[in-house]
């Protein structure tokens, strides 16, 4: 079984997660806040220095395009990184996946013990490793799911992200679907963009045009920008009258500035997440 594609366990996604920890702001001064992490004192000093030293010189090879690219456009998406913050065991966690990339076996049985303590964040991280059969482990979807559900049921939205693409990717609308519902409620902004797409697009739910907009209306509200695209091709194309077509041409203008500078500036921010 083929597991869907996914940039949420790499590396230099993790690297910029400590970039972050440290209060370097990726957007806004970011080379004097680099800077000044740089010279941090302490644990996360040695942590800043070692991952900003790692995201810039040794990307994994298949992670990313370019292995020189600035870790400042390698930074994990918004949620991504709130879970990493509220990871109780986040040094634990952090230290075997290192170990994974040198002692699976350990490692990935440490991962279960983690989880077995209330780890949502290292459920999430399990199942990528049995999903994409990481570091010579091998590769099992349904033990992914087992553990994405685990991360799920502690409150991971990243692990019920992980379970809802995996069964879309399998053709299991129905359980994707009450994923993504999950995630909705809790105003995940790529989940409300999902179903507004489903809805439009006539998969797995009846076509209608008007819960898609309302989908994207409120995926749109919550900052996410594809869904912002999605109602200005909505509104252009379903011929609505002349108010709504305004509109659509209006969030066309409007979208186009933020779209190019979250594209080549913070491609994983759940902002563009689909």
């Amino acid at each position: 079984m083929v597991c869907y594609q996914t940039t949420v366990n790499s590396s230099p996604l993790e690297a910029g997660f400590h970039l972050r920890l440290s209060n370097v702001r990726f957007r806004d001064n970011a080379d004097a806040r680099l800077m000044s992490a740089m010279g941090a004192k302490g644990d996360i000093g040695k942590k800043v220095r070692f991952h900003y030293i790692f995201a810039m010189n040794k990307f994994p090879k298949g992670h990313m395009a370019n292995p020189d690219d600035d870790p400042r456009v390698n930074a994990p998406g918004e949620n991504l990184a709130i879970e990493w913050e509220q990871e109780q065991n986040s040094d634990a966690l952090w230290d075997l996946l290192e170990m994974a990339k040198t002692d699976s076996v350990t490692a990935t049985q440490s991962l279960e013990k983690l989880i077995e303590q209330g780890s949502p964040l290292a459920a999430m991280y399990l199942g990528s490793i049995y999903c994409f059969g990481r570091y010579g482990i091998q590769e099992d979807t349904e033990a992914a799911k087992r553990w994405w559900r685990i991360g799920s049921s502690k409150g991971s939205i990243e692990a019920s992200f992980c379970l809802a693409r995996q069964l879309e990717i399998e053709g299991d609308f129905k359980n994707a679907e009450r994923e993504y519902r999950k995630m909705a409620d809790r105003l995940f902004s790529p989940a409300l963009y999902v179903l507004g797409k489903w809805h439009y697009q006539g998969i797995w739910f009846e076509q209608s045009v008007s819960k898609s907009i309302a989908y994207f209306e409120k995926a749109e509200k919550l900052g996410h920008l594809r869904a912002k695209h999605w109602l200005a091709h909505i509104f252009a194309k379903e011929k609505l009258g002349l108010r709504y077509s305004v509109r659509g041409w209006i969030k066309r203008i409007a979208m186009m500035l933020p779209f190019a500078s979250y594209s080549v500036g913070y491609p994983n921010s759940d902002r563009l997440r689909t």
